[in-house]
């Protein structure tokens, strides 16, 4: 009888035990979809800063350079022009930069290129030869 009694509390044991490593199983693959849903939302978050701050700074140049090529047009139609064509430039470059964000947003297509990060301090230089390409006085 103690034999029996003892297989038996034995057995429902181990399906307790079996039971509970299930339970942490489903648990931790719970958590896991929730940590890659998280990461995922954190990086959407980062990748529409920076097409913010890509969009802004492009912004500000064309309208900088539009405002140059406004009051050159007729006074210095070559810087006038050169002010345009800067506008068209980033203008272009622009677009691109927006396209590979948004294509890297869509899910259903794998990332193709490595995003390269916004325009920052780092790009000063960059923003001020676009400037003094247009002609615009840079102190």
């Amino acid at each position: 009888m103690a034999l029996a009694w003892f297989a038996g509390e034995r057995t429902r044991l181990r399906r307790q035990e079996i039971e509970e490593i299930e339970q942490r199983a489903i648990q931790a693959e719970r958590d896991a979809i929730q940590d890659r849903r998280l990461a995922l939302a954190e990086e959407r978050t980062r990748i529409a800063r920076d097409l913010h701050d890509s969009a802004a700074h492009a912004i500000n140049v064309i309208a900088v350079q539009a405002g140059a090529a406004r009051l050159w047009h007729e006074q210095d139609p070559a810087r006038s022009r050169a002010a345009l064509e800067t506008i068209e430039a980033v203008a272009r470059r622009t677009v691109a930069e927006i396209d590979q964000i948004v294509h890297s947003l869509r899910e259903d297509t794998p990332p193709t290129d490595k995003l390269e990060p916004p325009a920052g301090l780092a790009a000063l230089d960059s923003l001020l030869a676009q400037h003094d390409a247009a002609g615009l006085t840079i102190t």
